[in-house]
């Protein structure tokens, strides 16, 4: 791991313990903790939030962390999407194989075996597999965004195959039930360029490819794999976000194909707390303003009315 990565391992959790200091897990919510859903031990470990009083089927967020793609724990986490399970959704909550210790596609295959436990294991906690949506931030949101483009964009899928062949010898565990799509997706903070983002994040990028660094940023840039097919997506920023600048972009790429899709841009000159993922923060009311529109948002995208 470089030094780079390292540090923000260690500055990066102190950081998002300092942030839910104090907070506590709600009453209203049913937790169910470290559940597997891989072979990678404790990479593979799911929380599932549901609400407590549920009396019918759930809607389920499956989120993807964010952490510069070297960084993250689903116990990050938990608050924010606890919240989100109190608003009316099952939500899916998971570590994934980092970089360095794990190269790209291996997240994307994390992601996709959490999605086959959903559908596997939605009698059991009553889910709503008719209405899976997916939520992410940061590196979470090119994730998000990747495995929707894996879903309905058969070159991307294709690239991405050829490309795990050459590398490791065999092809990506990503296999979409045939038709899947995300209802919706939630794109809150995110990177989608990752060439633009290489000279400015070079140990990282690559910790991510290793020795692949200057033939793979390629296939994790969201905006060059758009197609009329993508989910409808709610994407975001911040005032004082250092990602803003791609979050603008990614609302103009969807625009010029005509995507249905709502951009946010939160906060102002005043605000300067509502910076990169602010919305996991529970302690402020913008937070919280994010994430019941985004909710409402899943919800005008349901095949149903939530109750």
């Amino acid at each position: 791991m470089s030094q780079t990565s390292e540090k923000y391992r260690v500055e990066w959790l102190a950081a998002d313990q300092s942030r839910d200091a104090g907070l506590v897990e709600p009453a209203d919510v049913i937790a169910f903790k470290d559940i597997p859903y891989g072979k990678f031990g404790d990479w593979n470990l799911l929380d599932l939030y549901i609400p407590k009083d549920a009396a019918q089927k759930l809607p389920v967020i499956i989120s993807v962390h964010g952490g510069a793609f070297v960084y993250g724990q689903k116990e990050s986490y938990k608050y924010y999407l606890m919240s989100l399970a109190q608003r009316g959704f099952a939500c899916v909550n998971f570590n994934y194989r980092l970089a360095p210790e794990y190269k790209f596609p291996a997240a994307l295959e994390d992601t996709d075996a959490v999605l086959h436990w959903v559908l596997e294991n939605a009698g059991k906690y009553n889910l709503d597999t008719e209405n899976i949506f997916m939520v992410g931030d940061s590196a979470g949101a090119n994730y998000a965004a990747l495995y929707s483009i894996y879903c309905v964009n058969p070159e991307y899928a294709k690239n991405v195959q050829d490309a795990s062949r050459e590398w490791f010898g065999k092809p990506a565990a990503i296999n979409p039930p045939a038709g899947f799509v995300p209802r919706a997706v939630a794109l809150n903070c995110g990177v989608y360029d990752l060439t633009e983002d290489r000279d400015n994040h070079a140990d990282i990028m690559l910790d991510l490819f290793g020795e692949h660094l200057e033939e793979c940023c390629e296939y994790m840039n969201v905006m060059d794999y758009l197609t009329v097919n993508f989910p409808p997506a709610f994407v975001m920023t911040g005032e004082f976000d250092f990602l803003k600048l791609q979050n603008h972009q990614m609302d103009k790429a969807l625009s010029r194909l005509n995507l249905p899709h709502v951009f946010k841009s939160y906060g102002n000159a005043e605000t300067k707390e509502i910076s990169h993922v602010f919305h996991v923060n529970m302690k402020l009311p913008l937070a919280h303003l994010c994430n019941d529109e985004e909710c409402e948002f899943f919800k005008e995208n349901t095949i149903r009315t939530i109750l």
